[in-house]
């Protein structure tokens, strides 16, 4: 016979804005032991820290002896959010002009986006932690990778007058670092010059 199961869900996310809304009952078809439900993440643009969701079966002591028994599923911020979260206070999250992508709060004019993928403080004033040189006769940019910016594109750009921009050569793109070069010798250009472009879908 089918089975009939009451649920108790609670823990520290909302349900419908944090997670889609989980049924309160589901009922485990003849012939199963066990069904599967979907925690669906609601997508946001807070840096709020994790927030979990706790399913379990209501109290009813034909179904379990337990009832503190139950499935926890951990609901993460987007990792940009997840680094805001750790680097920035409640009220400053509040404010985009301390906390947001493009601000610089350590007025180091470097945006806290570049911060982010560079795993730099955007309290304290850094430089990037980039080379610039020369690899086989081309112009090269290399610079290490906040390994946990999963979510930023990396590419650089080249140009002879600062006004006319054109894809660099990317040469390396792994989790820890990102190398890219001119399309041009070195040897036969008088001047040319590389820069990194980070952004976040």
């Amino acid at each position: 016979m089918p089975l009939y199961v009451p649920l108790s869900i609670g823990g520290t996310a909302i349900s419908g804005t944090h997670y889609q809304a989980l049924p309160v009952s589901v009922t485990i078809p003849a012939g199963l032991t066990s069904i599967s439900m979907q925690v669906i993440p609601i997508a946001d643009n807070l840096a709020q820290g994790n927030r979990s969701v706790a399913v379990g079966i209501a109290g009813d002591f034909a179904l379990v002896s337990d009832p503190a028994q139950v499935a926890t599923v951990t609901i993460q911020d987007k990792p940009f959010d997840a680094w805001r979260f750790a680097n920035f206070d409640a009220i400053e999250l509040t404010n985009p002009n301390i906390s947001g992508p493009n601000a610089d709060p350590d007025a180091d004019l470097l945006p806290n986006l570049i911060e982010y993928a560079m795993n730099l403080d955007p309290k304290i004033s850094s430089q990037i932690t980039a080379t610039v040189d020369r690899n086989s006769g081309y112009l090269t940019l290399t610079v290490a990778k906040n390994t946990s910016a999963t979510d930023i594109t990396w590419s650089a750009e080249v140009t002879d007058d600062l006004t006319h921009w054109s894809p660099a050569v990317a040469v390396t793109n792994t989790v820890i670092s990102f190398q890219a070069r001119d399309s041009v010798l070195a040897n036969t250009a008088s001047k040319r010059m590389i820069r990194l472009k980070i952004t976040q879908p």
